[in-house]
């Protein structure tokens, strides 16, 4: 089975007390073979002042970005897309105030990929009483 690479994107504005459980779900993938780019659009709730925050840029999978100015989540995909992928990369856009469901989830990605070869896979939401959006 092929070890495909994922790259995370995850932007995010003011995602508040949401963050750390977004980032515990990537960080904690059984999954291995992945890095993460988180991408402070200027938030302005200190969301990115907490000390476990700071300890992720000793991560070598992890990158950090903050932009100076506001730039949408749009234009942050596509610049972390031109700047930071490759050709093979799958790509996975997780909002900071979002979570992956469980450590597995890039696992399970990976076996879709080797068995399907989509073009593309789209995952759907679960509120915390059950309930699929």
């Amino acid at each position: 089975m092929q070890n495909n690479r994922f790259v995370i994107i995850t932007p995010f504005y003011n995602p508040g007390k949401f963050l750390e459980g977004c980032v515990n779900s990537i960080m904690t993938q059984k999954y291995s073979n992945f890095k993460v780019i988180f991408v402070d659009d200027a938030s302005t709730d200190g969301s990115t002042d907490a000390t476990w925050y700071k300890e992720l840029k000793n991560d070598p999978r992890v990158t950090l970005i903050r932009n100076e100015r506001n730039l949408t989540a749009l234009e942050n995909i596509h610049n972390c897309i031109m700047d930071y992928c490759d050709v093979d990369d799958i790509v996975c856009l997780v909002d900071g105030d979002d979570m992956l469901s469980n450590k597995n989830v890039l696992t399970y990605l990976n076996e879709q990929y080797n068995e399907f070869d989509p073009w593309c896979l789209y995952g759907s939401s679960k509120w915390s009483d059950g309930r699929s959006c």
